[in-house]
């Protein structure tokens, strides 16, 4: 049966500052280190060490999360998938809201009253993180993985895996200490660091 073990990335530099990340990237800060370090103690607690293959997003943030994932289960690969990467916010990459705001003010209102159709300019839509994201999904053999992705994407993941509506998808946490399973028949499951034996 197939078995997908979702978390986040650890917390980031922006991601304390505020700034929008999406396909550029900031490094760990030490709590992203040690929500890293709980998420492979959250995962070694349920896999008990069964075999499992960790596939990442490509980005930074991702790749020092899945190395310090990786050391806790004792994998000794990491694949990479581009799908997994976070939504791309186009020209508003490493801007604070209140400055794209100021800045780009009709484009942002234009996005936030629609989300799921409509991108940040030279930037991605929920629809297009949808597909590419269930796409990636879609293509998954039977086994367990662990799969290390960012705060939308993966609350895309989740929430069309769930069949949720999209109002639904928007209010998801994107928490950086917890590991979310999705099994078959749109089941998820939140693992978090209370549940670590």
């Amino acid at each position: 049966m197939r078995e997908v073990y979702l978390l986040r990335h650890g917390q980031t530099e922006w991601n304390l500052e505020g700034r929008l990340q999406g396909h550029l990237n900031s490094s760990l800060t030490e709590l992203g280190k040690i929500q890293a370090k709980t998420c492979g103690q959250i995962l070694k607690s349920h896999l008990n060490d069964s075999p499992i293959k960790l596939v990442a997003s490509p980005l930074g943030r991702c790749i020092e999360t899945a190395q310090i994932v990786a050391s806790a289960l004792g994998v000794s690969v990491i694949e990479k998938d581009s799908r997994l990467k976070e939504i791309c916010f186009g020209r508003w990459e490493g801007m604070i809201r209140h400055e794209i705001q100021e800045s780009d003010g009709a484009a942002f209102r234009a996005r936030k009253a629609d989300r799921w159709n409509v991108p940040a300019p030279d930037g991605e839509s929920y629809r297009d993180v949808a597909d590419r994201v269930m796409s990636w999904f879609s293509e998954l053999p039977d086994e367990r993985i662990v799969a290390i992705s960012h705060g939308c994407a993966g609350r895309i993941l989740r929430g069309v895996h769930a069949g949720l509506d999209h109002s639904e998808i928007y209010r998801l946490e994107e928490r950086h200490d917890a590991v979310h399973v999705l099994r078959e028949g749109g089941i998820v499951e939140e693992l978090n660091p209370e549940q670590a034996l």
